[in-house]
């Protein structure tokens, strides 16, 4: 009988940036719609009420959560 070799969780890739929610906080009160989500700085999720999300911890990930009108409410890291 072989032995099996435990499977190492991996890290996800990041971009090199680190998120920093204090420096989004202007995005509070903006549509989804407005914002171009292209033009931050990192990968960014967002965060819908109800939303089906993974747990894995992304130090370069900007969540952007919205309201049930698409209005950004909260800007967290991860």
């Amino acid at each position: 009988m072989q032995k099996e070799t435990p499977v190492q969780p991996t890290e996800p890739p990041t971009s090199g940036y680190v998120c920093n929610a204090d420096e989004m906080q202007h995005l509070v009160g903006f549509a989804e719609d407005d914002v171009v989500l292209e033009s931050l700085p990192g990968p960014v999720r967002v965060l819908r009420p109800n939303s089906v999300a993974t747990m894995d911890m992304r130090p370069d990930r900007i969540n952007l959560h919205t309201d049930d009108d698409g209005v950004i409410i909260r800007v967290t890291c991860g």
